[in-house]
Order: C-alpha cells, then sequence, then structure tokens
C-alpha cells in the first residue's frame, strides 16, 4: 500500500508517495518535515537562483524539487529519476503545478553518456538505488542536452557514486549558465572537477556531506 504523508511548505501542502512508511526519507515526511530541510532553506537564499531553472538530479520522490517548486524562486525545475519513484516524483510536482508549465519530470539516468545499469537499493533506503558503468543496459543523457535552451541557476546531484560522470555532461552548461552546484559526494574529487570550471566551495550540509560551489568570480 502507498504511504501518502502531508508536508507543509512555504505555504503549500506537499503530498509525497512512498512505498514503504518505514523507508529512510518517508520518516522524514510522516514527522511533517522535509528531508535535509535546513540545507533546501539555504539554497533558496543563494541570489543565483531567483528567476531561473532547476535542475535537480536524483530526485527521488521530489523532496528537494517539490519545496524549491513551491517555495517560488526558481522558474521551474526539471527533475530527472530513473526509477520507479519517478512516478511519486509526477505525483507530487503535479499537486504544485497542475499544467505542468513549470516543471517537466524525466525517467532518465543523468551522466556522460556512458552505458549504466540500475543498481537496487538496501533494504529501508530506497535513496540510496543508483547506477553503475556497465557492458548493456541504458545510455545515460547529458544535462547539457536537457538543459540546452534553459537559463539555469541551481544544479542539485544527489547520485550516489556517479556524480563525476553528471558533472562532466554538464560542462557547457555550468560555463554557459554559473549555476550553483549542489552535489553529494567526496570533497577531494568534487573540488578538482569543479574549480577548474571556476567554483570554489561554499558550504557542507548534511549527515551523508553534500556540498554547495559557487562560481568565485
Amino acid at each position: 500500500m502507498t504511504f501518502r504523508p502531508l508536508v507543509s511548505y512555504a505555504g503549500r501542502l506537499l503530498g509525497f508517495e512512498h512505498e514503504s512508511a518505514e523507508d529512510h526519507i518517508a520518516l522524514h515526511h510522516a514527522r511533517g518535515r522535509l528531508y535535509e530541510a535546513p540545507l533546501i532553506d539555504h539554497m533558496r537564499t543563494l541570489p543565483e537562483i531567483r528567476g531561473r531553472w532547476m535542475l535537480d538530479i536524483g530526485a527521488h520522490v521530489g523532496n528537494h524539487a517539490a519545496a524549491m517548486l513551491a517555495g517560488g524562486e526558481v522558474a521551474g525545475v526539471i527533475a530527472c529519476e530513473p526509477t520507479e519513484r519517478y512516478h511519486a516524483l509526477c505525483a507530487v510536482l503535479r499537486s504544485i503545478d497542475p499544467l505542468g508549465s513549470r516543471w517537466n519530470a524525466m525517467r532518465v539516468a543523468v551522466g556522460d553518456g556512458e552505458v549504466v545499469e540500475l543498481v537496487p537499493p538496501p533494504p529501508g533506503n530506497s535513496g540510496m538505488a543508483r547506477v553503475r558503468v556497465a557492458e548493456a543496459g541504458v545510455v545515460t543523457m547529458r544535462v547539457d542536452e536537457m538543459a540546452r535552451e534553459l537559463d539555469v541557476g541551481l544544479v542539485k546531484i544527489d547520485v550516489e557514486g556517479h556524480e563525476r560522470y553528471v558533472i562532466l555532461g554538464a560542462l557547457a552548461t555550468l560555463r554557459r549558465c554559473r549555476p550553483v552546484v549542489v552535489v553529494e559526494g567526496a570533497r577531494d574529487m568534487l573540488d578538482a572537477l569543479l574549480e577548474a570550471l571556476g567554483y570554489a566551495w561554499d558550504s557542507t550540509w548534511c549527515a551523508t556531506p553534500t556540498h554547495v560551489y559557487r562560481v568565485t568570480a
């Protein structure tokens, strides 16, 4: 049975869908709280995002995408999720904007055009589903393909170890738009990739370290 908790945020009731009430993120929603709420509140204060698009890569059930869409600072959201959670993602975004004028959800794995396979998550934490490079599977889509005509102000990446590929597939977008990058992963690798593009580490949030990078000049 689908578990459907409601979370009040930014003057809206966000209706999330989970396969289990015991899932890690569902437990936060059951208490009426967003997952990683302090990070989301921080993202909403950043001037670079205002009136521009957010890309949510690894959107899961839409926790971050829905909050940012409801907050109203971003022009809209493109949210990508390759697993069955895509359907829950669509449902919560549709509840905020029924006509879909400010969002698009895509059931795709994002990277740099490599072939990947889906790896199931451990029990109790569907947010840890991931992809890995494989000889057979699906070809990942590049951020540069999906964002070619968008003014992107925020890129959030939560892909359980695949972040290097996502960034490599987003180089043109990062150079063109200079968005804030919010990414979970190993900071030494991320520093090396993003500093070469003119970014600097800004802050770190969450129990699973998630880093904010902004353009230095």
